[in-house]
């Protein structure tokens, strides 16, 4: 049975290596959070704030980030196959700059991101329409 932490306030949370997939965060605030490693597949992020949140190495497979604000800092490594981009802010600053990488972002439901114009140009050049 999924966890329930809708609306929960995680604010600078240690959630590292912490196993919270099919998690329901929506509207969570998980500001400065530390994810990295975490298993979020199948998790519902929408509309979560994840200002600051460190997500190097996360698992955020087929994740639901729709409208997630920002979609958090150093993704560097963080599995986004088939998560759900739609809304969710990858553009607070340069994205390449904070580790996010074109075959990330093609790697999910990317169309309706709001990406920085590089990202955005790299996307439409790289990834299968």
């Amino acid at each position: 049975m999924p966890v329930n932490l809708r609306y929960a306030q995680l604010l600078r949370a240690d959630l590292s290596l912490a196993d919270l997939r099919d998690t329901k965060l929506e509207q969570s605030v998980l500001s400065f959070a530390n994810l990295q490693q975490a298993d979020l597949s199948s998790a519902k992020l929408t509309q979560a704030n994840l200002n600051g949140a460190q997500l190097k190495g996360a698992m955020l497979l087929d994740a639901d980030l729709s409208s997630a604000e920002p979609a958090g800092r150093n993704p560097t490594g963080a599995v986004l196959r088939d998560a759900n981009l739609r809304g969710a802010s990858l553009s607070g600053g340069p994205a390449r700059a904070s580790g996010l990488s074109a075959t990330q972002v093609c790697s999910a439901h990317w169309h309706g991101a709001l990406l920085d114009p590089d990202m955005q140009a790299a996307a439409q050049t790289q990834c299968p329409q």
